[in-house]
């Protein structure tokens, strides 16, 4: 025995018509987008507009009683499961690509940051042994000045003595 399943809704025939030219238009617009999946939004689109046909399909057609569903459900099924795998395994590949872009992008930036930290600390050492060398030369040039001070006072010392002793 075999059953019919159909809408209820599109018993009356303003209905049916409007069904089956939504039905042409469905499947008019796999057929399109089956030539022209280049971009991700394409694919699911594709996915979904081939769902959809599958679904309407399955609710038109008679089902076969000994298997319980139709045959040619089977390999739309079935392709609609190879195209989403496929949709699948493209998607999988460009993140894979991405992280791997990622993953280079970073390791450059990380060994630029590594350079960049040689370079500085190779300029601050210069610097700070400049720094050291110029604090030498400051303290020894201190230390000439502290003396010539001292001599310069003990002979002031000795001239306002000696003045002194004079002027008594």
């Amino acid at each position: 025995m075999q059953k019919v399943i159909r809408f209820t809704a599109f018993s009356h025939c303003d209905h049916d018509s409007q069904y089956l030219l939504s039905f042409q238009i469905l499947q008019t617009s796999v057929a399109s987008l089956r030539t022209s999946r280049t971009t991700e939004f394409e694919r699911a689109l594709f996915q979904l507009h081939t769902q959809l046909l599958g679904i309407a399909q399955q609710a038109i057609e008679p089902f076969d009683t000994s298997s319980g569903y139709n045959t040619n459900m089977t390999t739309s099924r079935s392709s609609v499961n190879q195209e989403f795998l496929n949709f699948l395994e493209v998607q999988a590949r460009s993140q894979t690509r991405i992280l791997e872009a990622e993953v280079r992008a970073g390791q450059e930036l990380l060994r630029i940051h590594k350079s960049q930290h040689a370079s500085e600390l190779a300029a601050l050492e210069h610097e700070a042994t400049g720094l050291r060398l110029a604090k030498e030369e400051t303290e020894r040039l201190c230390a000439e000045l502290r003396a010539n001070l001292r001599s310069c006072r003990n002979e002031l010392a000795c001239h306002v003595a000696s003045t002194t002793t004079i002027k008594r």
